[in-house]
């Protein structure tokens, strides 16, 4: 009997149940998309699965219209992986997409080849830290605020003077394509999109004049990444990234979050220092895919 693949969106909660359970992908992933879902924070129309007598055998979740997001494969033949994409791809025709891979990501391998297959590019190479969350010593002459509406054009300004010379690969090359300004202001847009919970986005002030910041972004219940941190250029070289860097442990630690995330370009040496200062480890490289 020949094997029938079905390339569907999701439309029954058994479906749900299916693809929130995945064998191949982590409890943690699982967790989220199915809060996510919950919450109508990722429509059904935008998660694709390739069903086999009943069985789910991958899933692509497509967000904000441009990232391919939480793509798992079960163990099947990379030509049937390769197609299952190609098919999802093809109805977004001159879109724009990344996706970030994960070196600990269940069957890695078959991941890299299918996205690599359907046009994506290994552009940008990253390292994960983690840190186990509890309360940490913060001595810091810093004040910290969480932001409040008005604050918005604030972040936004700080997030320019941070981006002229930021270390991140992925945010130089939006200042590339897009300017400074338009790359900080659809950045920032963007991080509030993905997760905006005002009490864990803190701005740092040094006598009454901000100088940084750090946005804590909930990823699920437990876990948490750092979305992103910085010093405006003049007040660097004080040690103030890893007051920020306490700053957003003590915060997770305060709403209870248990996890906290760091991604780094591989040769971004200060904040890696500042990591593992701070008393983040390495978890794993990542690689950002962009096609």
């Amino acid at each position: 009997m020949v094997a029938t693949f079905n390339i569907k969106t999701l439309t029954t909660q058994d479906e749900i149940n299916k693809i929130t359970s995945m064998p191949s992908s982590s409890p943690e992933q699982n967790q989220y998309l199915k809060q996510a879902i919950e919450d109508g924070e990722i429509k059904l129309e935008d998660c694709y699965v390739l069903e086999n007598d009943n069985e789910i055998l991958a899933r692509a979740i497509i967000m904000n219209d441009c990232y391919l997001g939480l793509y798992t494969l079960e163990n099947i033949h990379k030509e049937i992986a390769n197609g299952f994409l190609g098919n999802i791809l093809k109805r977004y025709p001159n879109r724009e997409f990344r996706t970030d891979l994960y070196s600990d990501k269940k069957n890695y391998t078959a991941v890299y080849s299918s996205l690599l297959e359907n046009g994506f590019k290994d552009i940008i190479h990253k390292e994960s830290y983690t840190i186990q969350v509890k309360q940490v010593c913060n001595d810091s002459k810093l004040l910290f605020k969480d932001i409040e509406p008005t604050d918005e054009k604030l972040l936004v300004d700080l997030l320019i003077q941070v981006g002229e010379d930021n270390k991140d690969s992925t945010i130089l090359k939006e200042v590339k394509e897009k300017g400074l300004y338009d790359a900080s202001r659809d950045f920032f847009l963007e991080l509030k999109q993905m997760d905006f919970q005002r009490e864990l986005w803190i701005i740092a002030y040094l006598k009454n004049e901000p100088i940084g910041f750090v946005i804590v972004q909930r990823l699920t219940k437990s876990d948490a990444g750092i979305g992103y941190i910085g010093v405006v250029p003049k007040y660097r070289g004080n040690r103030f990234s890893n007051d920020l860097l306490l700053k957003a442990i003590n915060i997770a630690h305060q709403y209870k979050i248990k996890k906290l995330i760091a991604d780094i370009d591989v040769e971004n040496y200060p904040m890696r220092n500042n990591l593992l200062n701070c008393g983040f480890a390495l978890d794993c490289t990542q690689t950002v895919f962009f096609k």
